[in-house]
């Protein structure tokens, strides 16, 4: 310990930095905070930043994103525009295609330059790399900020509180601690969770780099994934690159697979008396900006003002007057969303209670309930609604809920269904595949985690640069690399299989945003005259939500059928998606792209069966395209087959209407099209399903 931070003669301060941890239940970092062997801890500090990289704030009164965050112009991690950061981080480059070292062609696959209202060339402010889309869209954002919000007021319900900050949450973390330690405080040390992809682990090297300079020590907590990292029957770097194989050795843990949660802490210890140079030092949320509707409405303003593509949202300019932001109004949820829920861990638990049944103590969990979850791998595959599927997702994807607690969960409806004399075999089966969803989400976690240390085929040829006084390059124990090959055009494909990938990647295909016929601009607005697709990318910008279902359609037609740099596709998911979870996410589509660690490589959809099999009466693809409803039932999925005069009747090929020609027609299709027999009966068998995968995101 450094003479900066010896221990002062009564308070002693625990340090945790929520990130993507926004939860008191099943929390480690707070559970080992009010342990017996911390007894002498006097104080307990959370912290919550909203991180000015990933969301606009500054519309934020008094607040303002530095430089360095506002102009990125191309750079690729998350603080790359600050040259230290840029040589710190890099095992290797994330170059956009088309920018390669020797580019052998010209393609226009460059990061988009202008905004849709074309604004000024480069990266501004926190956006994506190559689609220039808002890093966070304005669904997420809010579920996120109501998440914050509920987590305050837990605390405090609790005897504690929350520090909320807006910047950087490795600078705003760093600035607390030292504040603390110059008032005389002992900072016992600082909890976060562990992380695995390239922005992420720099974040925490320079935390840790950061904190080193008052000698407080960073600690990792690894709680993201369901399964405990110890009872793993492999080495990281061993984990099997299929997920059935992962599976197998997992589920032979048995009930071991899936630990206990922690107890719950009733009372929480108080937050310390703040430093009064804090203040001038961290911009921390104080009077109205307290108020959750007060500061969502800033935060929120910008991606108003700016909806991207798809969503039906009419722009409305940012505020300019107090009076302008006190009559100003957040869109309210379309009610035809099948994810009406808003952010927080209250509304989580209250959601695994709605979907598992409640609790009421006991060794198995006694309660009542859990019909949802009985019938569970019978609905999933639906479209409509909200009970089709559980909708954790958009909760784990925060840390509002963990992986673990809804593992124990699980597995106590299924105690409580046996005792009771219901779990069947059917009804195991629904129940089980709960958890067989959750496994895909820690499979997916635990393969970036193994491939953040292997550097790709590019950066192996370039020889990496090296570090120049900055954090160590190097990982720690138990500490994931900054390889960023989950983000590379070739995928973790380029890792396992170099020569293969390195003959495949000219052949992905340019795309230019600027340009309305553009395909992926098209699919992207729900407007290439494909309904199902349509549909899909309609629902996603509009609710923030999309089905499994739609989103493997989605991956396979713009990966497959389109073969456009898949890497778009996964940064519009990025911005649109409540759910957002960036192992999941950028996994899903590397998979769905061939690309990924899954030695198969060819994965194509047909959309029409698909859209046959699981949307048989067209009632989804009516939801979201109402201007299909005057089209014969039959041809819903495949319009362009009715006649001119029919379609001229239904406002199909008119300015502003449905499209009368489909983007593309895949042979394929032709078989599945529509006869003069009556629409099939809805399926919900799975094996109908020869195209099997992962439910995008992990989720259940």
């Amino acid at each position: 310990m450094s003479a900066s931070n010896k221990p002062g003669p009564s308070e002693s301060v625990f340090v945790q930095l929520h990130i993507n941890d926004l939860r008191t239940t099943d929390s480690p970092a707070l559970s080992l905070a009010h342990s017996q062997g911390k007894k002498h801890i006097t104080h307990f500090l959370p912290i919550y930043v909203f991180d000015e990289r990933i969301l606009p704030l500054d519309c934020i009164p008094g607040f303002s994103a530095s430089r360095q965050t506002k102009d990125v112009q191309g750079k690729t991690s998350i603080d790359k525009a600050e040259k230290e950061t840029e040589e710190d981080a890099e095992e290797e480059e994330i170059k956009p295609l088309g920018q390669e070292d020797k580019p052998s062609r010209t393609t226009t696959n460059q990061p988009a330059t202008k905004d849709r209202d074309h604004r000024s060339t480069g990266r501004v402010g926190p956006r994506s790399r190559l689609g220039n889309f808002w890093r966070v869209g304005r669904h997420r954002a809010k579920f996120l900020v109501e998440t914050v919000f509920d987590l305050k007021k837990t605390y405090e319900s609790k005897g504690g509180g929350l520090i909320i900050a807006c910047g950087k949450p490795e600078d705003v973390a760093v600035k607390v601690v030292e504040s603390l330690v110059k008032s005389g405080k002992k900072v016992e040390g600082v909890w976060t969770q562990k992380e695995v992809t390239t922005e992420e682990v720099t974040l925490l090297r320079h935390l840790r780099h950061g904190l080193e300079r008052s000698g407080v020590e960073l600690h990792l907590v690894d709680s993201k994934p369901m399964i405990n990292p110890s009872d793993l029957p492999f080495k990281i770097e061993d984990i099997p690159g299929v997920f059935t194989s992962f599976r197998k050795l997992v589920e032979a843990l048995g009930d071991d697979m899936v630990r206990d949660p922690l107890p719950e802490v009733k009372k929480v210890k108080p937050l310390p008396q703040r430093p009064a140079s804090l203040s001038k030092d961290v911009f921390i949320l104080s009077g109205e900006l307290l108020i959750m509707d007060a500061i969502l409405r800033y935060i929120l303003a910008p991606l108003i003002a700016e909806p991207q593509f798809g969503d039906d949202l009419e722009a409305r300019p940012i505020p300019q007057t107090e009076e302008e932001w006190k009559t100003y109004t957040i869109p309210p949820l379309d009610p035809r969303s099948a994810h009406p829920f808003i952010g927080g861990e209250t509304s989580g638990v209250a959601r695994l209670d709605d979907y598992l049944g409640t609790l009421t103590g006991g060794k198995h969990g006694k309660g009542e309930g859990g019909s949802k979850a009985m019938s569970y791998k019978d609905t999933r595959n639906g479209m409509v609604g909200e009970a089709f599927s559980t909708k954790f997702s958009g909760w784990l994807a925060n840390g509002s809920l963990s992986g673990r607690y809804i593992g124990w969960r699980v597995r106590q409806l299924q105690d409580r269904l046996r005792e009771e004399g219901k779990l069947d075999k059917h009804v195991a089966g629904n129940v089980y595949w709960i958890s067989f969803e959750l496994l895909w989400r820690d499979f997916f976690f635990w393969t970036c985690e193994r491939f953040s240390h292997e550097p790709s085929y590019t950066a192996k040829k370039n020889n990496q640069r090296k570090n120049k006084g900055q954090p160590s390059g190097e990982a720690l124990p138990g500490e994931a690399g900054t390889a960023s090959s989950l983000f590379n055009l070739g995928g973790w494909k380029e890792v396992l299989r170099p020569a293969e990938s390195q003959k495949t990647l000219g052949d992905w295909k340019g795309f230019n945003l600027d340009d309305p016929k553009d395909p992926i601009r098209r699919l992207m607005e729900g407007n290439t005259g494909i309904p199902f697709l349509d549909a899909c990318m309609r629902e996603l910008a509009i609710t923030g939500f999309m089905s499994n279902r739609g989103r493997q359609n989605v991956a396979s037609f713009w990966g497959t059928d389109l073969y456009v740099d898949w890497r778009v596709g996964a940064e519009i998911f990025e911005t649109h998606l409540i759910d957002f979870d960036v192992c999941s996410n950028w996994g899903n589509w590397q998979y769905q792209a061939g690309v990924g660690n899954d030695p198969r490589s060819y994965r194509q959809f047909n959309q029409i069966k698909q859209a046959n099999d699981y949307d048989p009466d067209g009632e989804y693809v009516l939801t979201w395209i109402p201007e299909l409803g005057q089209v014969d039932r039959r041809f819903v999925h495949t319009p362009w087959l009715i006649s001119d005069a029919e379609k001229k009747r239904c406002g199909l090929g008119t300015p502003g209407g449905y499209p009368s020609s489909p983007l593309l027609v895949q042979p394929q299709w032709k078989k599945h099209y529509p006869s003069n027999r009556a629409p099939p009966k809805p399926k919900n068998d799975n094996k109908q399903n020869k195209n099997k995968g992962p439910h995008q995101n992990g989720k259940a």
